[in-house]
């Protein structure tokens, strides 16, 4: 697990949203985040399948319709999508390995 304990808070209305299945790790990240001065959003649960990322999606739309419109919404969900990327490269480089 990364310490993220001294890592200098992004002091905008940005929110981080931590994706993936181990909820004590990403629960722990959060906490440090917070802790720091950001903005943390928690999803659990395997984006590799259709239904995970459509319920990435839909989290992501009641955070950010409520709070944030326009161009700063249109980012976040950038930032999911990358974030979503990610994972499923993962996924592909452990099926690789595995």
């Amino acid at each position: 697990m990364t310490d993220v304990s001294g890592v200098e808070p992004s002091r905008t209305n940005r929110v981080v949203v931590l994706v993936g299945t181990d909820a004590d790790a990403l629960g722990t990240v959060a906490r440090e985040l917070e802790d720091a001065g950001d903005r943390a959003a928690v999803f659990v649960d395997d984006v590799s399948s259709p239904e995970g990322r459509a319920a990435l999606r839909e989290m992501i739309h009641e955070l950010f319709s409520r709070e944030e419109t326009g161009a700063l919404a249109t980012e976040h969900v950038r930032v999911a999508r990358q974030v979503l990327h990610l994972e499923r490269n993962r996924d592909l480089h452990e099926a690789d390995d595995g």
